[in-house]
């Protein structure tokens, strides 16, 4: 594996770690201006909105479901001002493993196998002690 490709990776985490150190040092100018009195006011505020945020994601989520549903059971796509609930027929998929052991039998079918092209996936790796 390339060095370049490790120190960027290592880069990469240390600016992350940076930025989420940012976070944290906004927040603490945030709490150093903001008096006790206005830190009860503001979570009052929190409180309030977060019930009103609970109600509206529970009612958009049944809404959601309720749609889907009767879109499914139509079978036809709907289209309302701003919105629209697509139906979509089922995706065809295939055991990749046994057909790759059938094409090894069955060479015939091979022109009809195709490959994405690579892709990235940048995660946090395991801790190394």
């Amino acid at each position: 594996m390339s060095d370049s490709i490790i120190d960027k990776l290592d880069r990469l985490a240390q600016t992350r770690t940076q930025r989420a150190n940012l976070t944290a040092e906004k927040q603490a100018a945030v709490d150093r201006v903001v008096t006790p009195e206005i830190k009860v006011q503001l979570d009052a505020i929190e409180q309030e909105f977060t019930e009103t945020d609970k109600d509206l994601d529970f009612a958009i989520a049944s809404l959601e479901a309720e749609i889907k549903g009767a879109v499914l059971e139509r079978g036809v796509s709907a289209t309302g001002q701003h919105l629209q609930a697509s139906w979509n027929k089922g995706r065809v998929t295939w055991d990749t493993r046994t057909l790759d052991i059938y094409s090894t039998l069955h060479p015939e079918i091979r022109p009809y196998r195709k490959e994405g092209e690579p892709y990235v996936v940048i995660r946090t790796s395991p801790a190394r002690e």
